[in-house]
């Protein structure tokens, strides 16, 4: 007894140290719920969707994956102790949470370095690791991605070589003469009270002495002046600016002349040119642009449209006295362009000759001409209003003095050209005739087709309902026939074809049944007519005694 008395206590025990784990794990849950309820409202919303590829759904944020492990082998073997599992999840994590409070921007290296305390070839691998797997950066704007912007182009700079004092050549410096007219005036207004006379005379003499000098030394100067150029040959094509004026034979202009080169199609001679703002050395002609061959990199908006000043020069200004020489070199040369340039003079071109002579507002010999023969007759009228001056005049051209051909000759082409005429609309109504003609038989034709498929048609249908009639009629007799049997044999169903739509149907009724279905259907028919009348359908339209 006293056996099964411990171990009913230690059966009570064990059950009471069960419930009371059930409690306190009852309990732990309830506190753990209530705190995440709590923390929920600490973290941040979502506001934008994050997307990520298919092929990188293996991504846990919590633990690291085997694939990371093997990406990234100096965080995990313990080589180093700046290098651990926890460095690189924390990093990893940071990098990803940045990019996910603003996915549609896109993060850079540099961002992060600022944020995070390690070296910076770690950084840019986990960077590139995860951006290689979608994990950052997938699907971003391409035009929020950073560009480089380096220092301005300085290749057109002037450079001073810092050379020894020894090797710069000899060049003796300008000699300054000083004006010493300011020193004598003012000499001069300091004597004035003294003696006026004897200043005056002695001022006058010094200037003119002085003056003789001046102009002495200036001579030397010009005279004794060196060459700044010590070179013992020299070179036609040293400066750029000289080869580009050798296009002259004047050296007039010495500007620098820029060449812009199609990198497309290699065309150097462009009167309008796009020059590309991220490149100079790919710019377009005007062909290439028009058919957007800009490149995998470049924009429409990346270039800018410049045109050649001189491929549309200006007008130069013409004198009185240029053009009176221009047409007496006309009159004097005749065709030869080249004397008469010369002629001219004022540095003008041919292409200037040409061009005012084309503008100037000449006569015309034919047209001088013809109107000195009609003058006769348009002097003869009496009409002073321009309107009857221009009627005879069209009519003296028109006329030319040859009446007597017009008259003859008019109504016989009149007379053919109606006759042509009718030829043609004769030929125009049979051609139309005969197209109305085919168009009619072509349409009768598929008329009379239609009509033979009608017919084989409605021939089909009829030998299908003789058919079905037939059935039908057979069907009823060998059914009246079943139920006069089953009526010998003192059977109370009865067979009944019960036709719904298509389908027919036999079954076995009743004939009490038949007779109760037969009532319900009449007294269906008696309800529907009575709820047709116009009484209790329109009531107010309804009058008894109304004719």
């Amino acid at each position: 007894m006293s056996e099964t008395m411990k171990n009913e206590m230690e059966i009570d025990s064990e059950n009471v140290a069960k419930v009371e784990e059930v409690t306190d794990k009852s309990n732990g849950d309830d506190d753990t719920s209530s705190m995440e309820d709590k923390t929920l409202k600490f973290l941040i919303k979502q506001t934008n969707e994050v997307t990520i590829p298919p092929f990188a759904k293996w991504f846990d944020m919590y633990s690291v994956h085997e694939i990371e492990k093997r990406s990234l082998p100096d965080f995990f073997d313990g080589s180093s102790r700046f290098k651990s599992e926890k460095a690189y999840k924390d990093t990893r994590n940071f990098i990803i949470n940045t990019f996910r409070l603003s996915p549609t921007e896109y993060l850079t290296i540099t961002a992060v370095r600022r944020n995070i305390a390690m070296d910076v070839a770690s950084i840019v691998r986990i960077h590139e690791f995860l951006e290689k797997w979608g994990l950052i950066n997938y699907q971003v704007d391409p035009r929020s991605k950073p560009t480089l912007i380096g220092p301005s182009f300085t290749g057109h700079f002037q450079i001073t070589l810092d050379t020894p004092q020894g090797l710069k050549p000899f060049l003796p410096g300008k000699k300054i003469i000083a004006n010493k007219k300011l020193k004598i005036e003012a000499q001069k207004k300091k004597l004035v009270h003294e003696d006026e006379e004897r200043v005056e005379v002695l001022i006058l003499n010094d200037a003119t002495t002085k003056e003789s000098n001046e102009d002495d030394q200036t001579i030397n100067e010009e005279e004794n002046s060196y060459p700044t150029n010590v070179s013992l040959r020299q070179n036609v094509y040293d400066a750029s600016k000289n080869f580009n004026a050798l296009k002259e034979k004047k050296l007039e202009s010495k500007d620098m002349q820029k060449v812009f080169v199609c990198h497309i199609c290699g065309n150097d001679k462009m009167t309008v040119k796009y020059f590309n703002l991220r490149n100079k050395h790919s710019s377009l002609c005007h062909k290439c642009f028009s058919k957007e061959q800009f490149g995998e990199k470049f924009q429409s908006s990346d270039f800018i449209k410049l045109a050649d000043e001189n491929a549309f020069p200006q007008r130069k200004i013409w004198t009185d006295q240029e053009v009176v020489s221009l047409l007496e070199g006309l009159e004097m040369f005749g065709s030869d362009w080249k004397h008469i340039a010369k002629h001219v003079g004022g540095n003008k071109l041919i292409a200037d000759c040409v061009d005012k002579y084309m503008s100037l507002p000449l006569e015309d010999d034919d047209v001088s001409k013809l109107l000195d023969k009609y003058k006769s007759s348009a002097n003869q009228t009496t009409s002073d209003t321009i309107i009857e001056v221009m009627e005879n005049f069209i009519n003296a051209l028109i006329t030319n003095g040859n009446e007597d051909i017009l008259n003859s000759k008019l109504p016989t082409a009149a007379h053919n050209c109606q006759l042509k005429s009718q030829y043609q609309m004769r030929i125009i109504a049979q051609e139309l005739i005969t197209l109305s003609a085919k168009k009619l038989k072509i349409k009768m034709s598929k008329l009379d087709s239609l009509d033979k498929a009608l017919t084989e048609e409605t021939a089909k249908y009829e030998n299908e309902v003789s058919k079905i009639s037939q059935q039908k009629n057979n069907l009823s007799k060998q059914v009246s026939e079943i139920n006069q049997k089953l009526s010998d044999l003192n059977v109370t169903k009865k067979l009944v074809i019960a036709s719904e739509q298509m389908d027919s149907n036999m079954d076995l009724v009743d004939k009490e049944e038949e007779e109760e279905k037969n009532d319900n259907q009449q007294l269906a028919k008696e309800v529907a007519q009575h709820l047709d009348d116009p009484k209790l359908t329109e009531p107010k339209r309804f009058k008894i005694w109304s004719l």
